[in-house]
């Protein structure tokens, strides 16, 4: 795997204990789905974006604390990765073996600050993650060859700096790899963003029911 400033994975961050309390934290944030019992981001993942502070009283300090340790231990292995403390979650829910297509997290919105690293926690099921680089300093420009890793419940992967646009994808999660839990057969994505602009209305925005309209509007436009 090719090593470059800007991508730090640390594997086992989270003891098994902490990794079911997170999964635990998750469960209970019950709009995941609808209120039809479909999952909430196009029928096909369970999607929460809000603040660290907006889960419950009993949470956010682990929530926190388990943050401030992703970005200390990020820091140690890479200073390209130095930042401001994370202020948002996202939460997206992997059900089966589908994942996600290429796509980079952009700058603004839920995808947090210009230049704000991104933290992404694997938790349940391992996942096949896909990545291509950045070519040199240039943001608009990718190397043709991509890298995998296998990433399992524990791993963080982290990418700021000269790689914090760079495309990435989940190309398969794979099914029945954690059984720790009885009745659990998940990916659980947890990616820890800095958004210092945010207020609860500019929140509201990026709530899965309004981002989703958002963006099946943008989609139909793009059709026509």
């Amino acid at each position: 795997m090719e090593t470059v400033p800007g991508i730090v994975i640390i594997r086992n961050i989270l003891t098994l204990d902490e990794q079911l309390k997170l999964i635990d934290i998750v469960k209970r944030k019950v709009n995941h789905m609808t209120n039809e019992g479909k999952w909430n981001f196009f029928g096909m993942l369970g999607r929460n974006f809000c603040g660290l502070t907006k889960y419950l009283t009993e949470d956010v300090i682990f929530l926190q604390e388990c943050a401030q340790r992703f970005k200390m231990e990020a820091e140690k292995l890479d200073k390209t990765l130095v930042w401001a403390d994370v202020t948002h979650m996202l939460s997206l829910w992997y059900p089966n073996t589908k994942g996600i297509g290429w796509h980079k997290d952009g700058f603004g919105g839920n995808d947090g600050d210009e230049g704000a690293p991104v933290y992404s926690l694997t938790l349940g099921n391992s996942c096949i993650f896909e990545y291509k680089l950045v070519d040199e300093y240039s943001f608009d420009t990718y190397k043709q060859n991509s890298i995998e890793v296998e990433l399992h419940s524990g791993d963080i992967i982290v990418f700021g700096g000269s790689q914090r646009l760079m495309l990435h994808r989940v190309k398969e999660v794979k099914q029945n790899s954690f059984k720790k839990l009885e009745n659990f057969n998940a990916r659980i994505n947890l990616t820890f963003r800095t958004c210092t602009d945010f207020n609860d209305d500019m929140e509201a925005n990026y709530q899965t029911e309004a981002y989703t309209k958002k963006l099946a509007e943008k989609w139909n436009k793009n059709k026509k």
